[in-house]
This record gives structure tokens, C-alpha cells and sequence, in this order.
């Protein structure tokens, strides 16, 4: 009988955090450039749900940062672990604010057509 236990799971997350950044920020490039190039707004809204994924995994990782932080330097980064949370939230609030703008735009633009070829 084996009594030997052993872990596999990694020491620290911190490099497993940036290659899922970077692997999903290529990907949100690649796909609202080919989205852009081709008028799709599924691409583009896609991309833009995905910007939201990579931000969840900026803040999941500096949330892992701020644990490691002993006590008093938790007080002092408080402040800046608070005001990179709110630059994310505020980014996402503006990706949400231009995806309803492009797809106000569109949805007016085939209004209009749909108008033409009707008469």
C-alpha cells in the first residue's frame, strides 16, 4: 500500500493569472478586429463580453496580491487595490455604454433600410 501524498497544484497562481490575460486579450483583439473589418456586431459584442472575463481575472489576481500583503501593508494598499477595482469597474461601465450606442445605431440604420425597400 502507497502512503505517499504529494500536491500538484502550482505554489503560486500569479503566472497562470497572466497567461489567461494574455491568451484572452489576444483573443478579444483578434476577434473585435475581424469584427470591426467585417461590420459584425456579434464579433464586437463578444469581444466586448470578453474584455469583461479578462477584467474579472485582473481583479481576481490583484484581489490574490492583496491577501499575500501582510497586515499593515494591507492598510496601506488598500486605497490603490480600491482604485484599481474602481478603473475596471469604470472601463467595463464605458465598454457596456458603447456596445448599446453601436447597437442603437445599427438597430436605426436597418430601421431606415427596411423603410427604403419597403417604398
Amino acid at each position: 500500500m502507497n502512503t505517499h501524498a504529494h500536491d500538484h497544484q502550482p505554489k503560486q497562481y500569479g503566472t497562470l493569472f497572466i497567461i489567461g490575460i494574455a491568451l484572452n486579450g489576444g483573443y478579444i483583439v483578434i476577434e473585435a478586429f475581424y469584427g470591426w473589418h467585417i461590420q459584425s456586431l456579434a464579433l464586437l459584442a463578444d469581444a466586448g463580453h470578453n474584455l469583461g472575463d479578462v477584467a474579472g481575472l485582473i481583479l481576481a489576481w490583484l484581489s490574490m496580491l492583496a491577501a499575500r500583503l501582510n497586515t499593515d501593508d494591507r492598510e496601506l494598499d488598500r486605497d490603490h487595490l480600491l482604485e484599481q477595482i474602481s478603473k475596471q469597474l469604470q472601463q467595463q461601465e464605458n465598454l457596456n455604454h458603447i456596445t448599446v450606442q453601436v447597437e442603437s445605431e445599427d438597430a436605426a440604420e436597418n430601421c431606415l433600410l427596411m423603410h427604403c425597400i419597403k417604398q
